[in-house]
């Protein structure tokens, strides 16, 4: 159900709402959930990063894993240059 609109932070779909942030990342680096790792990550990346996201940050997306900020910024930024 539900008639497609979303509050920000929050996507709603059958009828479920979810918080962004929660939802599962299929693509490391896609901070914005667009399906890509491209431009539209940056800003995300950084505000997650920071400590400080926006609704709709996916932030499990912006954990490389390597232990550290930097190296997770490094990470991103060879994913973004592929």
């Amino acid at each position: 159900g539900g008639d497609g609109r979303a509050l920000p932070g929050l996507e709603v779909g059958f009828g479920v709402v979810v918080l962004s942030a929660s939802l599962p990342c299929a693509l490391i680096g896609d901070v914005s959930g667009d399906g890509a790792v491209n431009g539209d990550d940056v800003a995300g990346f950084v505000r997650v990063k920071l400590g400080a996201p926006s609704a709709g940050d996916r932030e499990n997306c912006a954990a490389y894993g390597t232990g550290s900020a930097a190296g997770d910024a490094a990470a991103f930024a060879a994913d973004l240059l592929d």
